[in-house]
């Protein structure tokens, strides 16, 4: 058939044989056998077809199907998952609210969503969530599915999680008197952590503020921020920010920068162990010694967490040392937290710390300061 004759057939065919849509619930596909269609037409063919594809998109798709959890004894949650952290899987029930579910109670769970999912081997996988076998995690991950024992999951958060879901923090606040000798102290600490796929970042704040009658007014601020660039199989790169000020000390402000290199030597459902060395530059103010000294130091730091999803429970300690490269001093600050849920978001929780210096400048004579105090507080 020549072109003139071809103009000349009519366009009246079956959507199904002219720019027909085929519609179904996974996807929208569009044949088009153009040439039964005269030139003239085409455009008229296509601008149609165009108009249908435009309505389709605009039209609300169909909901995915809600997350699934199945405990041990059968039960079945149906809602969606937020996240699993420190042994607690978050869970969004309608009419219900959030609920945390000891993973260790978990026989399977399933998501068309997709999460991002780390290992204790420090492995990172993503994708959506199938629990065929008890015990066993199933993650659709595009290079290809991977089955892992639920056991060996430490975390996981959907993908897309804004930056208040990615953050979690506390706040408490202490308040002790002392009838005898008219002492009154207040504690106030805060902290938060965010976290992403490459970075932790941390940041803390504590205050210790003591009066004694009939006493100048001592008082202690401490502020840390650092983050970690999160490497293969645990390791880590640290760069921290710190702040400190210590009456008991002498010391009218410490500004101090470091950068290390570190790995989780355990991570575990309830275990976190890890240690990384550097090194830091630190200025300081001392109260009676004109000028500031200026230092740099070589540093180590130990961290140990363990906590206890069932009894809500955690022990939270870490250490660090610093060398004096540059003149001879050790200085060592070690801080510890017992905390323990007892209403819902609400914890009571007892800190400890200490500083020592083995070689402050004259005239500071006071090496060594401890404290401990108890405190309510409430999670985010």
């Amino acid at each position: 058939m020549d072109v003139d004759a071809w103009s000349e057939v009519p366009c009246r065919v079956p959507l199904s044989r002219c720019d027909a849509l085929v519609l179904d619930r996974h996807c929208l596909r569009m044949r088009a056998s153009l040439r039964l269609c005269a030139p003239a037409r085409l455009a008229n063919c296509l601008a149609g077809a165009a108009s249908l594809i435009a309505v389709a998109a605009i039209a609300p798709p169909a909901h995915a199907d809600p997350d699934t959890v199945v405990v041990k004894g059968g039960s079945v949650l149906t809602g969606t998952i937020e996240a699993m952290d420190r042994g607690n899987l978050e869970f969004a029930i309608a009419n219900v609210g959030t609920v945390d579910i000891d993973w260790q109670r978990i026989e399977r769970l399933a998501s068309e969503r997709s999460f991002e999912v780390e290992l204790t081997t420090g492995e990172h996988l993503s994708g959506p969530l199938r629990g065929a076998v008890s015990g066993e995690l199933e993650v659709r991950a595009p290079m290809g599915p991977r089955i892992v024992p639920m056991s060996n999951v430490l975390r996981l958060r959907h993908i897309g999680a804004t930056l208040l879901q990615r953050t979690t923090g506390s706040v408490d606040f202490g308040f002790e008197y002392l009838q005898a000798n008219h002492q009154v102290a207040y504690t106030f600490d805060a902290d938060a952590e965010n976290r992403t796929r490459f970075y932790l970042t941390e940041a803390r704040f504590s205050s210790l503020l003591t009066h004694l009658s009939g006493a100048d007014a001592a008082s202690r601020n401490d502020f840390a921020l650092q983050t970690r660039r999160l490497l293969r199989e645990g390791w880590f790169v640290p760069v921290q920010f710190l702040f400190q000020q210590d009456k008991a000390l002498d010391l009218n402000s410490r500004f101090l920068i470091g950068v290390a290199g570190g790995k989780y030597l355990i991570q575990t459902l309830g275990t976190v162990v890890g240690a990384h060395l550097g090194v830091d530059y630190a200025v300081s103010n001392y109260e009676g010694v004109p000028g500031t000294d200026h230092a740099v130091e070589g540093l180590g730091t130990a961290e140990w967490d363990w906590f206890e999803s069932a009894s809500k429970t955690e022990l939270k300690t870490f250490v660090t040392t610093y060398l004096g490269l540059n003149e001879s001093h050790v200085r060592v600050e070690w801080a510890a937290d017992i905390r323990r849920d007892f209403f819902r978001t609400f914890y009571w929780t007892i800190h400890l710390f200490d500083s020592y210096n083995s070689n402050p400048p004259a005239p500071v004579r006071v090496t060594n300061d401890f404290g401990l105090s108890f405190a309510i507080g409430y999670s985010f």
